[in-house]
């Protein structure tokens, strides 16, 4: 910790990234440790996480005096992967990003393509991990397949992959033979990758605007397939993921066939909706609300399969 105060290094990290004291990680690391990064690396959606899905980020600096802010998500492809002399004025990175625990969710690919750039150019890379909100022991899903390589499928393994960011890392590094000399991870203490429940003093914040809530967090993996219909995925709402529907859909017979189906830790609500932009912008939808009504016997991905057969 002391060593970091008389360091140049880098954070990779956003505003969804606090402590257990609920204090953001710039003003911890400033706090407790005297730090303070000489560059900001913004994932998706920016620093602040203010920014839409699509939207490149483009903060020049955190303010008038902050450091300036590199921004992982620009408007080219080849801006997604940091750049070599990104790291020229720096001799370390550390990595701290709230992830969701979904193959889609692309904090995945900016941590080990920022890790793995880093590493390249000699800079030391510390990651500190996080639980994985969905849990650590259900796998769901299938995996990507070879050819369907993208930002949102950035590694083959399944949608519900049960890792944290930093195992999923250390995967990727194994799989693509990195030299992990420089590479550390400050694991979680006290997660013994059971689903995480409230009374666990779970402190969620928001890591992008479609993802307010841990129920959120939960239904995603499932209701992100919604994504490629032409149905809302409830975006424009203040229940992103969480509705589903469209102008023709008749959501009391939908939410009539999925909870016949019996499905556990869920039942279906019809409902209606207006969404304010994206999908049926200004359209009233019918469709279904999803309520989790037990975490640890919900299977997300399953369950988004089932509603879109339906």
């Amino acid at each position: 910790g002391g060593s970091l105060a008389h360091r140049p290094f880098g954070l990779l990290s956003h505003a969804a990234s606090v402590d257990l004291d609920r204090q953001p990680i710039l003003s911890a690391l400033e706090d407790r440790l005297s730090a303070r990064p000489s560059a900001l690396f913004a994932p998706e959606h920016g620093f602040f996480g203010a920014e839409q899905d699509m939207v490149p980020a483009t903060e020049a600096r955190l303010s008038a005096s902050g450091p300036p802010i590199r921004s992982l998500y620009g408007s080219s492809a080849g801006s997604l992967r940091p750049a070599a002399d990104a790291f020229a004025d720096l001799d370390l990175l550390v990595v701290d990003l709230v992830d969701v625990g979904a193959r889609y969710y692309t904090f995945a690919a900016t941590a080990a393509w920022a890790t793995e750039v880093a590493l390249q150019q000699g800079v030391e890379v510390w990651i500190l991990d996080r639980p994985n909100p969905l849990g650590g022991t259900a796998v769901e899903g299938n995996c990507r397949k070879p050819g369907f390589e993208s930002f949102v499928g950035a590694f083959p393994i399944p949608v519900r992959h049960g890792l944290t960011l930093a195992e999923l890392v250390l995967l990727e590094a194994k799989r693509s033979d990195w030299n992990t000399d420089g590479l550390r991870i400050f694991k979680v203490q006290g997660w013994h990758r059971q689903v995480p429940t409230d009374g666990e003093g779970w402190c969620w914040r928001s890591p992008s605007p479609n993802i307010p809530t841990l129920e959120t967090a939960w239904v995603y993996p499932g209701s992100c397939l919604f994504e490629g219909s032409m149905l809302s995925e409830g975006r424009g709402t203040t229940r992103p993921f969480e509705l589903i529907g469209g102008p023709a859909v008749d959501g009391d017979e939908v939410a009539r066939r999925m909870n016949t189906r019996s499905l556990p830790g869920v039942v279906y609500l019809p409902t209606r909706f207006r969404p304010q932009f994206q999908k049926h912008a200004g359209e009233v939808c019918s469709g279904v609300e999803i309520l989790v009504t037990d975490r640890s016997a919900f299977a997300p991905f399953r369950a988004g399969v089932d509603l879109l057969q339906c």
